[in-house]
């Protein structure tokens, strides 16, 4: 309990500290020194306020001449949700020997533990710090307090708050003003960007006011006017702007000074609004700046074609100006983020990918890869169904070769497997291009390709052009793998012989048998024709004479 008691009287006299804004030390007993730092570089505080989770890594060291057991480590958020009000709450959770650690219990923001620490050893502990929403962060810490304990029941105590918080009620004030309706500014203006050092520390509050008007081209000089005309060139002028920043000086509500700024130390991005009157997407708009007898071009750092946005630390006259072009009549060609190719198997015919319009819209964040892989078809990992339907739909068809194809995407990663694509729904098919092999280049020859399913379904696929020795299909189905079958598709070019020509073959063959077989002579073949026609006579006139014979009897 006495623990417990000391335990939580240092953890508040943090906290007050903190809420005084009063310098604090590293460490609440020089035998034990704790730090706490975030893994990265970002602003944590920043991180946590939008509800995201970061790690930080604590680090005890014992620094004295025994050896400790280390009994707790409470681990709290100073969160300020209004002035001088600070809640106390649980913050993270520790991880025993960094992020890669064993996660440790955790009961309302202390971490009980039994951890032996040597003399001058250091133990490193990760803490995942989590999100909370809605806070000062600028005015918020951590605060973490170590209780440990030696062979003699002596108790050890050692703390930190990060960030330490410095005296900083001496520190100036900064507020910014934008009166332009033209010009925003989309970074935040720093106090040490507009003010001295001297000013930084004198305890008094200060307003930056943004102005920006119109310039009439009568109110310029003509020797401003002369250093803009030779930096035109062929630019045309929107209008002018005079942009101006003004360092009022308060003390609680008095104004006490007025200063005109005409740079800062670091530079801050402004965007000009085009008027209305000027857009055109043939035009190319850029910022000429004179400041000091120097004219400089600022280039547009946007894609809004109603704005230019620029980067700017002088402040004087701006001339919008901008160059006509003729984007009309340009031929832009799209940037792409994806390659494709195609791999083939040996005894696989080589295949071309003839279009790209099958794509999908894709991350642009990323590059992709489709790869088409062919194989010679494996015929034993073909069901047996599928082979059935094949044979009775050939007909008069023949098998050339089979084909076994597979289209895969491939993330930004070579190392990435890839995703394999059975059908697509894109709505636009593949068009392939087969070479057809020199064994099977006949003249007369027509060729196509058979896509069929694992189910056995057929489709026929037609030849989409004239070049005899290849094959052009366009298609939307691909294979899985041998073992997912019920995605398999395989293809299978066929081809037919004309039949025309195959009629008129026939014919002369069976032409050249007949004068190969048939040695008769040509008197016997007309001696033979005078024989059946003496034959045909005889027997006409032997049924005349039956004919008279009955016809005689029946009359009698």
């Amino acid at each position: 309990m006495k623990k417990k008691i000391i335990s939580f009287l240092v953890c508040f006299s943090m906290l007050f500290a903190l809420a005084l804004n009063i310098q604090t030390v590293d460490a609440v007993d020089e035998r034990i020194t704790v730090s706490l730092q975030p893994l990265e570089d970002s602003d944590p505080f920043e991180e946590m306020a939008e509800g995201k989770e970061v790690w930080f890594i604590l680090t005890i060291t014992n620094n004295g001449e025994k050896d400790l057991t280390i009994t707790s480590i409470e681990h709290y958020y100073a969160a300020e949700w209004s002035e001088d009000e600070y809640d106390v709450l649980s913050f993270g959770d520790l991880f025993d020997g960094g992020i890669d650690g064993e996660e440790l219990p955790e009961y309302y923001g202390e971490t009980p533990l039994s951890q032996s620490i040597a003399a001058g050893e250091t133990l490193t502990f990760g803490v995942l710090g989590y999100g909370i929403r809605d806070f000062d962060y600028e005015k918020s810490a951590v605060v973490i307090s170590v209780l440990a304990d030696d062979d003699n029941g002596i108790s050890y105590y050692g703390g930190c708050i990060y960030p330490e918080r410095s005296n900083e009620t001496n520190k100036a004030t900064i507020n910014l003003i934008n009166t332009s309706d033209d010009v925003d500014i989309t970074d935040k203006i720093l106090a040490d960007t507009v003010l001295s050092e001297e000013e930084l520390d004198d305890g008094y509050s200060y307003t930056v006011v943004f102005n920006s008007d119109i310039v009439d081209d009568d109110n310029i000089g003509e020797e401003i006017k002369n250093q803009v005309e030779s930096a035109l060139d062929t630019k045309e002028v929107a209008l002018v702007l005079d942009l101006s920043i003004t360092k009022e000086k308060y003390d609680n509500d008095e104004l006490i000074d007025e200063t005109a700024v005409s740079s800062l130390s670091s530079p801050i991005t402004l965007t000009i609004n085009i008027p209305e009157e000027y857009i055109d997407k043939n035009r190319e708009f850029s910022i000429l700046r004179v400041h000091e007898d120097t004219v400089d071009e600022l280039k547009d750092l946007d894609d809004d074609p109603n704005t230019v946005t620029i980067e700017t630390d002088r402040f004087s006259y701006y001339y919008l100006v901008y160059t006509q072009t003729n984007k009309d009549d340009e031929v832009i060609t799209p940037t792409k983020n994806y390659e494709i190719k195609v791999t083939t198997s040996e005894g696989c015919p080589t295949i071309e990918i003839k279009n790209e319009d099958w794509i999908e819209s894709l991350d642009k964040n990323y590059s992709y890869t489709f790869e088409l892989i062919g194989e010679s078809l494996d015929e034993e990992k073909v069901n047996s169904e599928a082979k059935k339907s094949l044979e009775n739909s050939l007909n008069s068809r023949h098998i050339a070769c089979g084909l076994y194809l597979q289209l895969i995407k491939k993330g930004w990663h070579d190392d990435i497997q890839g995703d394999l694509l059975y059908y697509l729904d894109t709505g636009v098919a593949v068009n392939l291009k087969i070479d057809i092999p020199e064994e099977y280049r006949v003249e007369g020859r027509k060729f196509s390709v058979l896509l069929l399913t694992y189910d056995g379904k057929l489709e026929e696929l037609e030849d989409l052009d004239d070049d005899p020795n290849t094959v052009t299909i366009n298609t939307t189905r691909f294979s899985s793998n041998y073992y997912d079958r019920s995605n398999s598709v395989y293809y299978y070019l066929v081809y037919t012989d004309n039949e025309d020509d195959v009629k008129v073959e026939e014919t002369n063959q069976n032409k050249e048998e007949s004068k190969s077989t048939d040695n008769t002579d040509p008197a016997s073949v007309q001696t033979g024709d005078e024989t059946n026609a003496l034959i045909y006579f005889i027997g006409i006139a032997g049924m005349l004479v039956l004919a008279g014979f009955v016809f005689r009897r029946i009359k009698e």
